[in-house]
């Protein structure tokens, strides 16, 4: 049971009819299992709360039905650690599952971590208003279990973590639950309390703007829909009455997000040098990266298509990699030790230039014609190396395509 007021002095008297019920009912309260939260200045600090004679403990943060509730942010971060914690037990119990010769998937790992660690970090958020630091402190949760499942290391920039896996950031995640949270309070009755509040809300933000609008959860929830593009929408269904399903309502603004969240993706890629390679691919966002699709089918290949990944988001030891590693000043040779032609040693070079590797080239590219489709060869004939490095990490630039597993164990 929760009990609301403005003042002490009405609490006290709420207080009052919840102790003379229980009495008239003969049931008792524990006082040691209640708690007092007070949002703002205590100007009464002296004056204490009592129910049956027995004194109410003042607390920072408690838990209503799961969900974390603090007066300051300090009790809210310790909250949402504590989130953290039950979430990442979780996954880590996973990471056991498989063998060394067969492997989990990462779409696999992927599907159990946001189907029991998510809701467990997440559970509640969508009311709270969670701040820089604590955002980011969840932020920085997500991406460390995007990289263990991807076998990436701690230091891969985190515009390239996400996107292989086809995930969302923790921001973006939560902004669709409050928007979701809004519609649901919608879909409600006319003569509930809640909706009537929210209608209100949304007028008002309609016709003096969303910054007059008192902080809150209604808050968070329009702040979250006029980011994603989808409060014209939201007044437009209020002012008709006529509200589409669930369902339709969860494809249109999960389409809204990755819209959004690929324009993002895209301009912080661009600001990494070392993601050009991921960039020249051009996964498509909010697709699969084709090749943990294929591991999905074919397991044993899971090491294989980490070395690829690591390629592609310049996580590697090649000289290219080197040089960023010690800067201008490095005494330290990036160019190729394997052959003479004196160049940078890059991806596209070790894969489709350097003479050192023509036999194992050729032997494998002769398999790789005699597998592939006719016109798939007469393209990639015509493709410099460059070219041919996104064309195979990209996974062909396609779907997966169950007919061409071997030509996929090939590559």
């Amino acid at each position: 049971m929760t009990l609301l007021t403005l003042h002490k002095s009405s609490m006290r008297r709420l207080l009052d009819i919840v102790y003379d019920h229980s009495r008239k009912w003969r049931y008792e309260y524990n006082a040691q299992k209640s708690h007092i939260l007070v949002f703002g200045p205590d100007s009464s600090q002296e004056k204490g709360l009592y129910i049956g004679g027995e004194k109410l403990q003042v607390v920072s943060s408690c838990r209503h039905l799961g969900v974390p509730l603090a007066t300051d942010t300090k009790s809210l971060k310790d909250s949402i650690y504590q989130n953290i914690s039950k979430g990442l037990r979780s996954f880590h119990a996973t990471l056991g599952l498989g063998s060394r010769y067969q492997p989990v998937p990462p779409i696999c790992l992927s599907k159990i971590y946001w189907s029991v660690s998510i809701p467990q970090i997440t559970y509640g958020l969508e009311i709270l208003g969670l701040g820089p630091q604590n955002l980011s402190t969840l932020e920085s949760t997500h991406m460390y279990v995007a990289k263990v499942i991807q076998g990436l290391p701690r230091q891969t920039s985190t515009p390239s973590v996400l996107i292989p896996l086809k995930w969302w950031p923790i921001r973006a995640f939560v902004s669709y639950k409050r928007i979701m949270f809004l519609w649901f309070i919608l879909l409600m009755p006319m003569a509930n309390i809640c909706k009537k509040l929210a209608l209100v809300r949304i007028c008002r933000a309609f016709s003096k703007g969303i910054k007059t609008i008192p902080d809150g959860p209604i808050r968070l929830m329009l702040d979250a829909c006029v980011e994603y593009d989808l409060f014209g929408l939201i007044v437009e269904y209020c002012v008709s009455g006529r509200y589409i399903s669930k369902q339709k309502w969860k494809q249109v603004v999960s389409e809204k997000i990755n819209n959004v969240e690929k324009v993002r993706h895209f301009c912080q890629i661009m600001m990494y040098t070392k993601l050009k390679l991921l960039l020249d691919t051009n996964l498509t966002y909010p697709s699969v990266w084709v090749w943990w699709v294929f591991t999905n089918h074919h397991p044993k290949y899971v090491k294989h298509c980490k070395i690829m990944l690591r390629l592609l988001v310049g996580e590697h030891g090649l000289g290219q990699n080197v040089g960023r590693w010690h800067g201008k000043s490095t005494t330290v040779s990036v160019i190729c030790r394997l052959c003479d032609m004196y160049v940078e040693e890059s991806v596209a070079h070790i894969l489709f230039v350097c003479p050192f590797n023509e036999g194992q080239r050729r032997t494998l590219r002769d398999i790789i014609d005699e597998s592939a489709p006719d016109r798939l060869v007469t393209e990639m004939a015509a493709m410099d190396a460059d070219t041919l490095t996104c064309f195979f990490l990209g996974g062909l630039r396609c779907n997966y395509i169950p007919e061409w597993d071997l030509l996929y164990i090939i590559i």
